[in-house]
């Protein structure tokens, strides 16, 4: 191994008791669930409850998908491991920078809640969907977007771009999608995430920002905005938090910016693999690993400290 990334997951990947086997099997987890629970009660139960039918629920699925996420990779830091990198996809650029320690566990979560719950109120207010185009002709699939008024929401790997937009737009998308041939997989989210109708969302979000003083992260933390890491101010930090929930998530170009300083291995944090597929499509040859269990933590943790 010669440098190694931390990938977050994002809004999407979710699964009804996907923390449950950290919760009973692992101290150290079970402290940061402890944690949580203080701030937002029965958040536990929300993760950990393979029977809980509103995870998909924006205010939900947020703050239960970053607390799996910070989970998966502070225990990987604490195992010893040093990344080179980290990157989030979407919400997981909260965890990411949570981990890196641009901002405090007890911040993060109440940002988290926040901007789940801002988010939210735009998902009724613009009720939205939300695709994954297959291996897309991207000159095509911008094409068909301005047809039907949607918009290329994450531009995600070398085989995936997601489109996101107003119900009834994306609706119209996915009729013209069929009778081209396009391929494509709706995404179990609830608004139109990282679209101009998030608007809204993000001036209020902009505003629990500014109770933040974010501090330098310690490690490289690449931007959905840019691509490119993070700047050090608290300031730049605030704007690009709060306009990344409007803005398209650059995550192909960030996992060829994390090649390019020689990153090869990557960790994806959090519940599912879709980063990992994303990496698998995007940098053929590179060493992938997922953590969301104490199961895939201890083989991690011993194949890359061997």
């Amino acid at each position: 191994m010669e440098k190694l990334a931390l990938l977050f997951a994002g809004q999407g990947a979710q699964f009804p008791g996907m923390g449950k086997n950290l919760y009973e099997e692992n101290q150290r987890a079970r402290e940061i669930f402890n944690q949580v629970e203080e701030i937002r009660p029965g958040t536990i139960k929300q993760i950990c409850d393979e029977t809980f039918d509103d995870l998909n629920s924006t205010k939900n699925t947020q703050i239960c998908v970053f607390i799996m996420d910070y989970i998966c990779g502070q225990l990987l830091l604490e195992s010893g491991l040093e990344p080179e990198a980290l990157a989030g996809f979407s919400l997981g650029e909260l965890a990411a920078l949570t981990v890196a320690e641009s901002m405090s566990l007890d911040e993060a979560i109440k940002l988290v809640i926040a901007r789940g719950a801002y988010m939210q109120e735009c998902s009724d207010k613009y009720p939205g969907k939300m695709a994954a185009v297959i291996r897309p002709d991207e000159g095509a699939l911008k094409e068909l977007c301005e047809k039907t008024g949607v918009y290329m929401a994450n531009i995600s790997s070398a085989g995936q771009i997601s489109v996101s937009g107003q119900a009834d737009k994306m609706d119209f998308f996915m009729k013209e999608a069929d009778e081209l041939g396009m391929r494509y997989v709706q995404v179990p989210v609830s608004g139109a995430f990282h679209t101009p109708l998030m608007e809204e969302a993000s001036e209020k979000l902009r505003l629990e920002l500014e109770k933040i003083d974010f501090k330098e992260p310690k490690y490289k933390v690449f931007s959905n905005m840019y691509a490119r890491p993070y700047p050090t101010d608290s300031v730049s930090i605030r704007d690009m938090l709060a306009r990344q929930i409007t803005s398209s998530v650059l995550f192909r170009d960030s996992l060829n910016n994390m090649s390019d300083i020689g990153v090869d291995t990557f960790v994806e944090c959090g519940p599912g693999k879709t980063l990992a597929g994303f990496v698998k499509k995007t940098l053929k040859g590179s060493c992938i690993y997922n953590v969301c269990d104490n199961e895939s933590y201890d083989m991690c943790v011993r194949e890359l400290n061997s």
